[in-house]
């Protein structure tokens, strides 16, 4: 398993709640698995960090799974963008999984927070509140096809 890490104003050692959930003596952690990786995120502020495959599925599919808010984010995104819905559903999906990790409320309101400039390594940034969501898409080594990561700091 390999393991890549992103480290935010010098959070502590990893400590866990009886759940298992990561945490630091300092600060908070966020994890999240694919494809044998491990990506790994603290700060000294709530974070949330996560990666999906990018999946064929129904727009009803879609729709059911983001909600309705959700959905019309990720269509947004996929207009805008010139993106597959696929891709920019997945996105919208690691956000919210973003904001569930970070602690915030389950039906905080996710937006477009900025994507002007962004076109050269494929990044969305997306907001909930005072968080920022960086999203962009990867190849990953061994991976069927593209991965959707997202990381949200600042909650």
């Amino acid at each position: 398993n390999r393991a890549v890490g992103v480290e935010i104003n010098g959070a502590a050692p990893d400590l866990y709640r009886a759940d298992g959930k990561p945490l630091t003596a300092n600060g908070h952690i966020s994890r999240t698995h694919i494809s044998g990786l491990t990506l790994q995120v603290r700060a000294q502020v709530p974070v949330g960090c996560d990666c999906e495959p990018v999946v064929a599925k129904t727009p009803a599919d879609w729709r059911g799974l983001l909600g309705s808010g959700g959905f019309a984010l990720a269509e947004l995104l996929s207009a805008e963008r010139d993106e597959d819905l696929q891709r920019s559903a997945t996105r919208v999906w690691c956000a919210i999984e973003c904001v569930k990790k970070a602690g915030l409320r389950a039906d905080a309101r996710i937006d477009l927070a900025d994507s002007a400039g962004a076109t050269d390594h494929d990044w969305i940034v997306l907001g909930s509140g005072t968080a920022k969501i960086a999203t962009t898409v990867v190849k990953l080594s061994g991976a069927a096809g593209p991965a959707v990561v997202a990381v949200l700091v600042g909650a």
